[in-house]
């Protein structure tokens, strides 16, 4: 019985401590199929330790978004650089591409370090 209990203690105890790692990023450019209805993820390399953030650039035609949320990479030591998890939902067919530009919140440098874009095709 001390063996059951002593089992069932160390599992609760490594729960907590267990985390997933993130998806690996999507391949910018890449075209992503996917049915009306259903949801598709957009994951992008994110750092929140610098001032710079992903946003959507333009209108959303055929999809709209359902979460974005960020997930470092966690080590011993401290986080690290980690996602932004896009997550959208296809509402009709049709094509649609999707921009990110990677921008600064420091009003003192307003122009996008960098920008991805994705296809996607919703039948």
């Amino acid at each position: 019985m001390k063996t059951v209990t002593l089992f069932v203690a160390l599992v609760l105890a490594l729960s907590g401590c267990l985390t997933l790692p993130p998806p690996p990023p999507t391949d910018s450019g890449r075209v992503i199929e996917t049915g009306i209805g259903q949801e598709f993820q957009i994951v992008l390399e994110a750092d929140h330790t610098t001032p710079y953030r992903w946003a959507i650039s333009g209108a959303l035609s055929n999809v709209e978004l359902v979460s974005n949320q960020y997930r470092p990479r966690l080590t011993r030591r401290a986080p690290r650089p980690g996602v932004e998890i896009w997550t959208f939902r296809a509402l009709s067919s049709g094509e649609t591409t999707i921009t990110f530009h990677l921008e600064s919140q420091d009003s003192a440098n307003p122009a996008p370090a960098q920008s991805v874009s994705f296809t996607v095709s919703v039948k």
